[in-house]
């Protein structure tokens, strides 16, 4: 399997996740670049990973078809982006998502063909869609998550009622009782003490603070990371050391990536079987 594979989430939309996955996406690629690294749009609501695939490999199939149809493999999806040769993207073309009477297993089995197919990537970022479906539960249960909010009352009781809802069917259907989200990323902050604040309201740690920063819309206006267009810009420092802990969670040390005996693997196919025999075919639908 990838070295390390995460899913960001959020409570709803503007929270500034897809912002986060490509900034970090590209910070990653550019701090190990004999390394793939792989941005996977799968947000229905947003496109913005598409200025990242070169235009002259964008493909025709995207996430949608490949998660529907059985046949689509996961080279037909994947390009490599105009920003580094080690970035790989598969861009959201048409903004759809997944329709709702798509079956979990056939969500859980292609999730794992994609995985396997990143075997020999440092990190992969799954840009997931606001909300809790079948389809964050899921994700939930075969990736490591992070939540991105921001530090606004409201956003994080909705915040909130995605964590608990994550955890109590993780509890109900796999008998586990904890925390699937593994941490917060707090996004657009201004001081120390709204860290603090999301941190305690959310009970979760929060693995990095990203600091607001006007020059982020300016960035997208000229559809630039904003880790390109403002390379000393404090969020900038930020991403990269977000990017920093992604890729030492699997193994990455800041100057090679270590032999595959050192690097902490993941028992996907064991845990797919698992979730996949006794709860996908029965009881998510």
């Amino acid at each position: 399997m990838a070295k390390n594979i995460v899913s960001l989430m959020s409570n709803k939309g503007g929270t500034g996740k897809t912002t986060v996955a490509v900034n970090t996406a590209v910070a990653a690629a550019n701090l190990a670049p004999d390394s793939k690294v792989i941005i996977i749009d799968a947000d229905p609501s947003s496109r913005t990973t598409s200025f990242l695939a070169n235009p002259a490999t964008t493909p025709r199939k995207d996430m949608f078809d490949f998660f529907e149809d059985p046949d689509i493999p996961p080279e037909a999806v994947i390009v490599r982006s105009q920003i580094a040769n080690n970035l790989l993207v598969a861009p959201n073309i048409r903004g759809l998502e997944l329709h709702p009477k798509t079956s979990a297993k056939k969500i859980a089995l292609k999730l794992e063909m994609l995985m396997e197919y990143f075997s020999d990537a440092a990190l992969v970022i799954f840009d997931l869609p606001a909300g809790k479906t079948k389809e964050h539960l899921i994700f939930a249960w075969m990736t490591d998550v992070y939540l991105v909010v921001q530090p606004l009352t409201p956003s994080l009781r909705a915040a909130e009622e995605v964590v608990s809802t994550l955890n109590r069917e993780t509890l109900a259907r796999l008998g586990k009782e904890e925390n699937v989200v593994k941490g917060i990323i707090a996004n657009s902050v201004v001081n120390t003490e709204e860290v603090a604040k999301v941190e305690k309201y959310l009970n979760l740690p929060v693995i990095a603070s990203i600091p607001y920063s006007s020059k982020i819309e300016i960035a997208g206006d000229h559809d630039t990371p904003l880790v390109s267009y403002a390379p000393e810009d404090p969020a900038t420092t930020a991403f990269y050391n977000l990017a920093r802990v992604f890729l030492k969670t699997g193994g990455w040390d800041d100057i090679h990536m270590p032999g595959k005996k050192e690097l902490r693997g993941r028992s996907l196919s064991s845990l797919s079987k698992k979730i996949l025999s006794r709860f996908f075919s029965n009881v998510v639908r």
